[in-house]
């Protein structure tokens, strides 16, 4: 079945899909797919792979291996989309492909602008090429225009339907507006569009994914304030080049449940650490001349001041306001406070670059204890209990869901290796995350004294009721992606490899973990809950992270 087809076939699956996204390929076809086809190995398998960006080089430039693919001596392993020619040169590659459609068997051209519904009922938004200034584009001219843009705009200005998926060729302009880190790629912000800056204004994606020289996550942002609906946060992302030479990350894995198979309320819920919407108010396309404004959607803003003050907006059906979990009104209208109280209440998102990244040179590397290919295992501030470390991916990833397939292999190596050193110990190991106002995933991992295993549940599930927090009990190797489907959690695996999963709608404590392994039933160590109140001098951590690192390294794989 040819990719560009395979679209009619849906799939009620609840399970969620698998995707692979690739930074521009510039032409490099053959090592694009040698790596997808390694992947494609492993189960379970990827449903798609998107490229961003150029998929030939600037010139027009393909590889050999791309001839054998046109001829169908090969075929692509795996369905295969891709974005519009940014050069004259790249055109000759998409003759008779105006509005998009096959360019071989499992590799298909997605078209200049629009949207698609994939197999499994995933929503995907695209924009091609480069930002053309002209209102309409010229005979054999590439990149989009204000033209191609407006029909898009106009169809989600009248009626919001979530996207899961924008790809654009080039970044929007001004996404990096309220975000703390920048990027390095200056030549990429240089040609950043407007015109898919308004996109994905009016399109709110949930993932948005954009080609640049170097791979870069900005944290997630909000796309709507003051009297606007709810709408779906976005993750932005660029992905860097196939094959380049800085090894910046080229191929990105994630997981996702489509929006037309989950609760509208599910789909709207704001991201841990999410910032303002860095494009401003809403873009509008106005009816005397294309041209685009950022207003509130066209309407006049005293009235839209009148229907606040007389308190006649009436939120869609199934939402819930999240400050006192009742319909009937949004958030910003809540009795009990509304937005501006709870972002009064909410700690301060945190600032500057991420303390995790092993390439934010403010990291304290002396608490490093062991480091693989993709993942490392660090000593925490303020440990609970000797042998308490932390499991971190290299790279800045927020969720398990973002983690491509090698550092999932790679973290569940570490979990191997430590708890084989604590059971030579006489200790076994918890494994506890709180995916929930944290910028990148910490895996917590604390040993307990196997005397107190028994107990380890039963405080769990005391300390739960406590909060009455509802718990769902996943099995050991149960999907805990699949199980969240995005939403935000507080995760214990036990040493059974039992998880119990408590999924976060509200206030949650943020030192929960600790406080149930600190109990006197356990650890006994009351006085170390909160981690601030325990730090040691650096000179102290030096020495832990030393006698950790001798004690772990005949457990560790990288010495195997």
């Amino acid at each position: 079945m040819q990719a560009y087809q395979a679209v009619l076939v849906m799939s009620e699956s609840s399970e969620p899909l698998r995707i692979l996204v690739a930074g521009d390929v510039n032409g490099q076809v053959g090592q694009l797919f040698k790596r997808v086809s390694a992947l494609l190995q492993k189960p379970p398998k990827f449903n798609f792979l998107f490229c961003t960006g150029n998929f030939f080089g600037p010139d027009g430039f393909a590889d050999d291996e791309w001839a054998n693919y046109k001829s169908g001596e090969l075929v692509a392993p795996i369905a295969t989309y891709i974005l519009g020619p940014s050069t004259p040169q790249q055109a000759q590659h998409y003759e008779g492909l105006a509005r998009g459609g096959d360019l071989c068997e499992n590799i298909a051209y997605l078209g200049p602008c629009g949207t698609i519904n994939l197999a499994g009922n995933l929503r995907v938004a695209f924009v091609s090429g480069p930002f053309n200034p002209a209102p309409r584009a010229d005979v054999g001219a590439v990149g989009h225009t204000r033209a191609d843009i407006e029909p898009l705009i106009n169809q989600f200005s009248k009626s919001y339907t979530a996207v899961d998926v924008l790809l654009s060729s080039v970044l929007p302009a001004g996404v990096f507006t309220n975000s703390a880190s920048q990027p390095g790629d200056s030549a990429a912000t240089a040609t950043a569009s407007p015109l898919v800056a308004a996109a994905a204004r009016v399109l709110c994606p949930r993932y948005h994914f954009s080609g640049a020289s170097e791979y870069f996550e900005r944290v997630p942002f909000r796309n709507f304030s003051g009297a606007e609906p709810p709408r779906a946060p976005t993750r932005f992302l660029c992905i860097a080049p196939v094959g380049n030479a800085a090894k910046h990350k080229w191929l990105y894995a994630f997981t996702i449940v489509p929006s037309a198979r989950l609760d509208p309320v599910a789909v709207v819920r704001e991201l841990p650490d999410s910032t303002a919407c860095p494009y401003g108010q809403k873009a509008v396309v106005t009816k005397q001349d294309g041209s685009f404004f950022h207003g509130n959607g066209g309407e006049d803003t005293r009235a839209a001041k009148r229907r606040r003050e007389d308190g006649g907006r009436q939120p869609p059906a199934g939402y819930v306001c999240r400050k006192c979990h009742n319909a009937g009104h949004y958030i910003q209208d809540c009795p009990a406070g509304g937005r501006d109280r709870e972002r009064e209440e909410r700690p301060a998102a945190a600032q500057g670059p991420c303390w995790f990244c092993l390439s934010n040179p403010q990291v304290e590397k002396h608490l490093v204890a062991s480091v693989g290919q993709h993942t490392y295992v660090a000593l925490p501030k303020g440990e609970l209990t000797f042998g308490h470390v932390l499991l971190l991916p290299i790279a800045h990833v927020g969720t398990l869901g973002d983690l491509a397939p090698e550092a999932r292999e790679e973290i569940d190596k570490y979990k191997d290796s430590l708890r084989r050193l604590f059971a030579s110990r006489g200790e076994a190991c918890v494994f506890f995350e709180r995916n929930f106002r944290s910028q990148h995933l910490q895996i917590q991992v604390v040993p307990v004294p196997q005397a107190c295993e028994d107990k380890i549940g039963p405080e769990f599930s005391s300390q739960f009721q406590r909060l009455q927090a509802e718990v769902s009990q996943l099995p050991a190797g149960a999907s805990l992606t699949e199980a969240t489907s995005g939403a935000p959690y507080f995760a214990a695996e036990l040493p059974s490899g039992e998880v119990l999963l408590h999924l976060i709608s509200g206030r949650f404590p943020l030192q929960f973990g600790r406080e149930v392994l600190a109990a006197p039933t356990l650890l006994n160590v009351p006085e170390r809950v909160d981690w601030k109140a325990c730090v040691s001098s650096t000179a102290d951590e030096k020495e832990h992270t030393a006698q950790f690192r001798k004690m772990f390294r005949p457990f560790d794989f990288n010495f195997a």
